[in-house]
């Protein structure tokens, strides 16, 4: 990637000077003219090449041809470009290092706020814990450990909503946070909302289909929200190939839940199906 990106920068700086030197080269074949140089620094008497009083017939300037003073403009002008590309590397590179530095300082103030935050907060001083994360906070360019900080804090406290609140502030800008989607669920659980907790849940094994936390929280969701039809689907599912006596068990469990939940609504040839 680095080459490639030189390499777009250096082939046109070449391909300009090649076309620049054949040009040179055209005007020295074409003119041998010699041109008439001196120089007086102003506002003062020096001249350059200084005049011969001995020999007032002597010249008192320079012939140079056409084409070294061309050349010699080109070599004067890349120097100064040269200069000048180089003052602005350094400035700029200095400028990345102190602001690298800042960042790296202010970083490690707001790591030594947020440990102090944690602690509060697990030895029960919520209220000053979240005091402590709503104050370092930045709103328009928050840190997702800080959230999640604050979410847990919220939930130790026994605030579930509050915490779905941030652990959501954290999923509108990385829907894919492990942490935020269990955070999250296991808060909607905890206010028996187990729909909104098995579709975050689900989220998780869109994400990682292996996630044996989420498959186990799942199942036991649907179940608690008795809906076994659902939940033995779920388990066919994703245990398929994995029929051993346990699942087998399991399935029966939910297949004998669902018959009875058909009889209390009169569904009599469902339950007997």
């Amino acid at each position: 990637m680095k080459l490639k990106s030189s390499m777009s920068f250096v082939v046109p700086v070449i391909i300009i000077v090649m076309i620049i030197s054949f040009l040179v080269a055209v005007f020295a074949v074409q003119n041998n003219q010699s041109v008439q140089l001196k120089y007086k620094i102003p506002f003062t008497k020096i001249q350059f090449p200084a005049p011969n009083p001995e020999d007032p017939a002597a010249k008192d300037y320079l012939e140079l041809p056409v084409v070294y003073l061309i050349l010699f403009s080109m070599l004067i002008g890349i120097l100064l470009m040269v200069f000048f590309v180089s003052l602005a590397g350094i400035g700029w590179r200095y400028y990345a290092l102190t602001n690298k530095s800042r960042e790296r300082k202010q970083n490690k103030i707001l790591w030594d706020h947020r440990e102090q935050a944690t602690a509060l907060s697990l030895m029960g001083f919520h209220r000053d814990a979240t005091e402590k994360f709503e104050h370092i906070i930045d709103k328009d360019n928050p840190h997702t450990e800080l959230y999640i900080g604050l979410a847990e804090t919220y939930e130790r406290q026994g605030d579930a909503q509050r915490a779905i609140e941030n652990y959501n502030s954290i999923l509108t800008r990385y829907p894919e946070n492990m942490r935020a989607l269990f955070g999250a669920a296991r808060n909607w659980e905890s206010l028996g909302n187990y729909k909104d907790a098995i579709k975050l849940y689900n989220r998780v094994l869109d994400i990682d289909r292996s996630s044996p936390t989420a498959r186990q929280k799942v199942q036991e969701l649907l179940v608690k929200a008795n809906d076994y039809q659902e939940a033995i689907a779920f388990i066919q599912r994703t245990r398929s190939g994995q029929s051993n006596a346990q699942t087998q068990e399991l399935l029966a469990s939910l297949y004998y839940r669902l018959a009875i939940e058909q009889i209390k609504t009169n569904d009599l040839r469902g339950a007997e199906r």
